[in-house]
């Protein structure tokens, strides 16, 4: 299994809906994203890598092709509505 299946087996076990994960070193690890600032939430059918504009093109070419949906974020408060 995959990274994103191990986390996801463990989701299912913790009976949880999802995960935000928020330390960079961790987002690279679970969506191959490699800019400098990210979030990414992994749930048991989605995986969304969430940054500003800055990163816009990067997010895109990082990820395997249709494994990360990116989701520009535009402010803090926007973040917070997340």
């Amino acid at each position: 299994m995959g990274r994103v299946e191990d986390l996801r087996e463990k989701l299912k076990e913790l009976d949880a809906d999802g995960m935000l994960v928020t330390k960079i070193e961790n987002v690279s690890y679970m969506t191959g994203f490699s800019g400098s600032s990210a979030f990414a939430y992994i749930s048991y059918d989605t995986r969304s890598l969430l940054t500003d504009g800055r990163y816009k093109d990067q997010a895109a070419g990082n990820a395997p092709a249709g494994t990360c949906e990116y989701t520009p974020l535009t402010s803090s408060k926007r973040l917070a509505g997340f």
